[in-house]
């Protein structure tokens, strides 16, 4: 008998953020989106007619947004209560969502890697049982320093029991998560806590932009643009996920390619 798959919720007042989430996680097996919410009433609703595992919570919903709804629905209610996953576009946010015992924070735009290890977490905390959160080690184990060689084409990624050496040039993009950042390369993702900012000034001058708010890329890197409105692109990398860039990023961006 295959084990059962972990029921999820997804709320978001954006429906194409919904259903690019529910796309994202239909990936794994091992989670099924079940129910899905425009807004904050609707996912109360939900939560309260039906148990789920997961409850994936868009910060800013009309009628009750995310903090508000993990606070004084579902955080704390009963031991079988759902984990939370606050999918958001604002990083401040972070505390207050960890604060609630939040399994993870995704910040938008969501790529597929990050979803993945989003996943992992949840799973993790279904092997610990209901109302249980991962080992806070699993959480926070994070590296604590990126910085660049004299040599000037490799950094340096400090980690708790080894020390990464990482080509420059190997690097696609940086995405911020919470408090830290995803370094993602070919041969996999490193996690360096550090500002997108800080990384942006040791990375720049080696042909990297900023396309959004939580997301730096490499120039080499990016295959296609295609316009979706609003002066906002997506773009294609060669690994061929998927960025969106921000209006507020475009006349940079245009700028950088010539």
């Amino acid at each position: 008998m295959s084990p059962r798959k972990l029921q999820a919720l997804v709320a978001d007042d954006e429906a194409l953020s919904r259903v690019r989430l529910e796309r994202l996680l239909g990936a794994h097996p091992s989670i099924e989106v079940v129910a899905m919410a425009s807004d904050g009433v609707e996912a109360l609703q939900l939560l309260r007619s039906r148990p789920m595992d997961v409850a994936f919570l868009d910060l800013h919903m009309p009628g009750c947004d995310g903090l508000r709804l993990a606070g004084e629905a579902v955080v704390g209610e009963s031991a079988g209560a759902p984990a939370i996953v606050f999918v958001t576009a604002f990083a401040e946010y972070a505390p207050q969502a960890f604060d609630l015992d939040a399994v993870d924070y995704l910040l938008k735009p969501i790529c597929a890697d990050r979803v993945a290890r989003c996943v992992e977490r949840i799973v993790r905390r279904g092997r610990l049982g209901p109302g249980c959160a991962p080992p806070k080690a699993q959480l926070s184990a994070r590296p604590s320093a990126l910085r660049r060689l004299e040599c000037g084409s490799r950094v340096v990624i400090r980690q708790r029991e080894r020390i990464d050496i990482v080509n420059i040039a190997a690097i696609e993009r940086c995405v911020a998560q919470a408090n830290y950042v995803d370094i993602v390369t070919p041969d996999g993702t490193y996690c360096v806590r550090e500002t997108l900012t800080t990384i942006e000034r040791v990375l720049g001058p080696a042909g990297f932009v900023r396309v959004h708010r939580s997301v730096l890329v490499q120039l080499a890197a990016i295959q296609s643009l295609m316009p979706v409105g609003n002066g906002e692109y997506r773009l294609r990398l060669t690994s061929g996920a998927a960025v969106e860039s921000s209006r507020s990023a475009r006349a940079g961006l245009l700028r950088a390619l010539g």
